[in-house]
Formats: structure tokens, sequence, C-alpha cells
């Protein structure tokens, strides 16, 4: 879960970098502001997640009724020779979300992402607190009658958010007249444009998601918009270009360099290129046109960015999920809701369930509740531990539900419409209980945790190893799958090889299926065909 929002984020990050590359550009152009366009795009992808993960739905549980032919491959193989009915398939919780691999990453996902959240925070607020001592040491004195503070070779920079000043270092008193002013014109401009401000947010959203590096990317270019448009205003209010461009690489010739995202003359000495570029680039004809191209380019990638299919939170379908959820217990939560007014009764089948009247154990211990209509609703705590809890309506009208099993990472999400829902052992999932008829049943084929009695061995016959493979004193392995029929037969037209260490070892077990004896798969009182998968191992023979 935590991969999947991790992945997404840094896609929709990567569109916003694209589109506000194209407005940056467009709006250069024409001599526009564009520092505003950088600070919104690092807050887009972390809103975008936020309000994503607020409204996204969890994955709806499929109904566990239906034919296994209808279902996808790769069922885990379990059991051994001498007990072939034991476990053939996992739960047939089917997710809509990422693998349940992703899954088993959250909780390292989740320590590295606070880790590197609190480094961040560290770096960005270790620098801030030197610059801000800095600060505080530093004489304080009067240029062209604006307050600064003097440093020994830190600046020129504003710092402080709530209580800006400006740092500027001792050698700028070696200038001459007219460039002290462009240094306290430029600082100037930064306090009115709350440039500090600007850039601390910023870098406090950056610090939410340190592993992305479109948003440190794109900190870094509201650096420079920051710093090109302070030049824009300074060279608008004083158009002495030869001037100010001749302090611009005398502060890059005393460069400095520090983590924090900062306003100032020596804060982005790294582009100037791009600023005397900037500078000297007249504002392009058609500017209307060009806004207009520009916006219908980044709505484009804004609407395919809204279209990008979120991480949905789903059930887990991989058989591990069958391991307890809280310490030793499979516990959860689900409410109880309906469209309308409903009468149903809860009752377990080896689990148990809680509410304010008490709990209910057993399905003698039927518990009978009443929902009067959508705004009504019902909340239970459940341990499904060693059994399933049943949800059954009275009248034949829909119930709705949904929870989670909480106590582990990701917690299994549960949902599910119906009039009987079946909340499954271990808290894998749902399904509808709702039961079939007799001609259906007959006509289906069915894993062994949906049927009431499992496929039981009455008589087997263990393959032979291979006389012609003896002498190569190998062991080996064959995992097969079959349908035993409602005869308690071996269907051998559904045999499928799974895995196999050889033909020969393959052979010498389709050699003996016909000749097992098996009590079929009961469902409902009505024999059923049953889905089986089944592991055979030959041992190397004595020499």
């Amino acid at each position: 879960m935590i991969a999947s929002w991790m992945i997404y984020i840094m896609l929709v990050s990567a569109t916003v970098v694209i589109a506000a590359l194209i407005i940056e550009g467009a709006l250069r152009a024409t001599r526009i502001a564009t520092r505003l366009v950088w600070a919104l795009a690092i807050c887009f992808p972390l809103v975008v997640a936020v309000v994503g993960a607020r409204f996204t739905e969890p994955a709806q549980s499929r109904s566990l009724i239906q034919p296994a032919s209808g279902l996808p491959g790769g069922i885990s193989a379990r059991g051994e020779l001498v007990n072939p009915a034991s476990r053939f398939a996992t739960p047939l919780t089917m997710p809509v979300s990422l693998s349940a691999r992703l899954a088993m990453l959250d909780m390292p996902l989740i320590t590295l992402w606070i880790a590197g959240c609190l480094l961040t925070f560290g770096l960005f607020g270790g620098a801030a607190v030197r610059l801000r001592r800095i600060g505080s040491t530093a004489e304080a004195r009067d240029i062209d009658g604006v307050r600064v503070s003097m440093t020994a070779d830190t600046g020129p920079l504003v710092v402080g958010v709530l209580r800006p000043q400006i740092l500027i270092p001792k050698w700028v008193l070696e200038l001459d007249r007219s460039e002290q002013q462009l240094v306290i014109a430029h600082e100037r401009e930064h306090l009115r444009g709350r440039d500090p401000a600007l850039l601390a947010f910023s870098a406090l959203v950056v610090a939410l998601t340190p592993w992305n590096p479109f948003v440190w990317y794109m900190l870094r270019r509201l650096g420079r918009a920051v710093e090109l448009d302070c030049d824009q205003r300074v060279l608008a209010e004083r158009p002495d270009m030869r001037a100010y461009t001749g302090l611009l690489l005398s502060v890059a010739s005393r460069n400095q360099s520090t983590l924090l995202p900062l306003a100032g003359l020596a804060a982005s000495t790294s582009s100037l290129e791009e600023r005397f570029r900037s500078m000297t680039t007249n504002p392009t004809s058609h500017r209307g046109y060009r806004l207009i191209s520009a916006a219908t380019v980044v709505v484009l990638l804004l609407a395919a960015t809204a279209m990008m299919p979120r991480p949905i939170r789903g059930t887990q379908s991989d058989e591990n999920a069958l391991i307890t959820q809280s310490g030793d217990r499979a516990l959860g939560r689900v409410k109880v809701s309906s469209e309308g007014p409903v009468t149903y009764k809860v009752y377990s089948t080896g689990g148990s369930v809680t509410t304010a009247r008490g709990p209910v154990r057993a399905k003698t211990d039927t518990l009978t509740q009443s929902l009067s209509g959508r705004s009504d609703s019902e909340v239970f705590t459940i341990d499904v531990t060693d059994g399933a809890i049943h949800f059954v309506s009275l009248d034949n009208s829909l119930i709705h539900i949904e929870g989670a099993m909480f106590g582990a990472s990701p917690a299994t999400w549960l949902s599910g419409t119906g009039r009987h829902i079946v909340v499954d052992k271990g808290g894998t999932g749902v399904h509808n209980g709702d039961p079939q008829s007799a001609a259906s049943l007959a006509s289906s084929t069915f894993f062994e945790f949906q049927v009431d009695t499992p496929v039981v061995v009455r008589q087997s016959v263990a393959p032979k190893y291979p006389d012609a493979l003896k002498a190569s004193g190998i062991s080996a392995q064959v995992q097969v799958q079959f349908v035993v029929d409602r005869t308690g037969q071996v269907d051998m037209r559904t045999f499928k090889v799974l895995k196999s260490s050889g033909p020969e070892f393959t052979e010498a077990v389709r050699a003996v299926l016909p000749m097992w004896k098996l009590d079929p798969a009961i469902m409902q009182g009505t024999k059923v065909a049953q889905l089986v998968q089944q592991a055979f191992f030959f041992a190397s023979p004595p020499k």
C-alpha cells in the first residue's frame, strides 16, 4: 500500500514538473513572475495524494460462490501425499490493489519515510539555527537608510520568517555606493515579496516526502525563480544592467553554499547564466497566444494526472493473510448499514462478535438487530481467528458491511453487500453466503474452503519411482491440479501439471491417480465437484 502510494506521488510529481516548466517558459517570456508556479507545483502532489487517500474507497470483495474455472491461475499448492484433501487452494478474495508483495514493504517503507523526514527536518532546522545564530551576533548597521546585520562573510541574504533580517558581509562595505544600493535594493525586494516565508514553507512540504526526487528539483527551480523575479523587480526600479550584472559576478566570486533554500544575492550564484539570459531577453510578441497555448498544455497534463489510477485499498489475497493480525488474534471492527429499514441477525461459526449488548459466540447465540434506514448503522467488534461471522437479512432486504481487520500492516479492508454476508475465518475477506440451487451446485466446481465437507481420501496409491531414472539417484517433486467429481473419481480430463521435475515423474503420477478412492465434497447437503492441488515427492532410490 505505502509503496504504491509512493509510486503514485512520484508519477504525479513528474507530470507536475513538466506542466510547471511549460507554464514557467510562457510566463518568463512575457516578464511575469513565476515563483508561485513552483511553490504551487511543490504542494500539488502531496495535496492530490491526501485528497485521493481520503476519498478512495476500499476494494470490493467478489462473491466466493462461483466456479473455480472462472478464477485466475497461479493457485498455491499445498498438501502432502498422505493427505491430499488438506488446503488445496488459497482463499478467493480478489484485490483490485497492487500485489500483496508490495504490502509486505509497508513497515520498512514507513520507517524509512519517517527517518527521512526527521533527517531532512533536522538538516533544514540545523542550517536555519546556524544562520539565526550568525544574525544574532552580527553588528547592526544602517546602509542607505536600511537596517542590516553585518557578518564576517555570510550574505547578502535575508533570513528569518517571522522577524526577517538582512545579512550583509563586511566586504560589501568595500563596494562603491551605487553597488551597495543595488545590494540593499535586492534584499529589500525579497522582503517585500515575502520570499523567505515562501521558501521556508516550500522546504517544509519537501521535507514531508524527502524520498521524492521531483520535489527536490522543484524546490531548486523555486529558488531560481525567486531570484529571477527579484532581478526583474530590481531592474524595473534601477535599470542599470551593466552595474547589476557586475555585482552578480562579484558575489559569485565569493560563492557560499547552504542546504536551506534562501533568498538573497548569495543564494543562487550557480544559475548566473540563466539570470543573465533572463535579464537580456526581450518580451516576445503574441504573448496572449503563447500563454493560451501553455495553459492548454498544462490543463491537459493536469487532466491526465486526475485520470491517473490511484492505489486502491484492497483485501489481501495472499495465503499469508491467514496469519493472525493482532498478536495471536484476528480482530476487527465492522459497520452494518442499509439503504432502508431492515431486520437482520448476527451469528458466528467458530468466531465471536461483540456489541454493546454483549458477546455472540455461536450460532445458538443469534443476535437480532434492526436498522431504520440509511442514516442508521451498527458497529460490531469481531474475532475471526477460529471461525467466521455471518450477517443475514431476515426480510429479503440488502445489507452492507464495511470495516477493517486491524493490527496488521496493511489492514485488511472488508466491504460487501448482500442478504447473507460472511466475514471469512482469519479476516481475509468477505463472501456472499446465500445458498445456491442444487442444480447450480451440481454444475459448478468449488475450492476446499467453499464447501462444507471437503474431499476425503479413503485409499491412495503412491506413484512408483521411474525405473529408467533409478540410476540417476535424484529426488523429485510433481505438483498437479485436478477435479474430484461428484462421484469421488479423479476427472483426468482436468489433470494439469503445475510443476514437475521431469516427464517420467509426471507420468508416474498420472498412472496412479485413477486408482485413488475418494469421498466427494459436500455443500449444502449436495455432492459437488472440488478442485484439488496436490504435491507428490519422490525420494532418491537406495543404491
